[in-house]
């Protein structure tokens, strides 16, 4: 005898059971999710730092303790991640800017390598501050850890 009341228990049942299975796939994806968020916010943090730091040399700014650096507009052309592969217990990857500069820097080893290292001092420095909540004390910052990832910056002139 298939009564209303057994109906409604079968019906509770089978949505319990595809309840815990939504939970189960999604508990299961969570550290890939997780570790995809984090490259995700990485790109953007650096991507942020870098068009800052390029904005920055544009009107003149430079930092405290820098020795001269030349006027003149810069533009980021591409920004790249390039996976490096692990580093200890992290995985590693390399961001590169491309950076676009009048012919009297790019001519000028010293000069493109002062901007350069700006423009990715600035770039860690926003990935940095984007994971931390603060920006890190003292002047050039070489590479960043975040829970998953190791990353460093290297730039280019076009």
């Amino acid at each position: 005898m298939n009564s209303r009341a057994d109906r409604k228990a079968q019906v509770a049942l089978e949505y319990i059971i595809v309840v815990g299975v939504m939970l189960l796939i999604v508990t299961s994806m969570l550290p890939v999710i997780t570790k995809q968020a984090q490259l995700s916010k990485a790109t953007a943090a650096i991507r942020d730092g870098a068009t800052y730091g390029a904005g920055l040399r544009a009107l003149g700014f430079k930092a405290s303790k820098s020795n001269y650096v030349p006027d003149g507009a810069i533009k980021i052309k591409e920004i790249g991640m390039v996976n490096n592969g692990t580093n200890g217990n992290l995985k590693s990857y390399m961001s590169r800017i491309h950076i676009i500069a009048p012919d009297y820097i790019k001519d000028n080893s010293t000069y493109t390598h002062r901007v350069g290292a700006s423009v990715c001092t600035q770039a860690l420095r926003q990935l940095y501050y984007a994971f931390n909540g603060r920006y890190p004390g003292g002047g050039k910052i070489d590479s960043v850890n975040t829970s998953y990832y190791y990353f460093t910056c290297e730039y280019t002139f076009n």
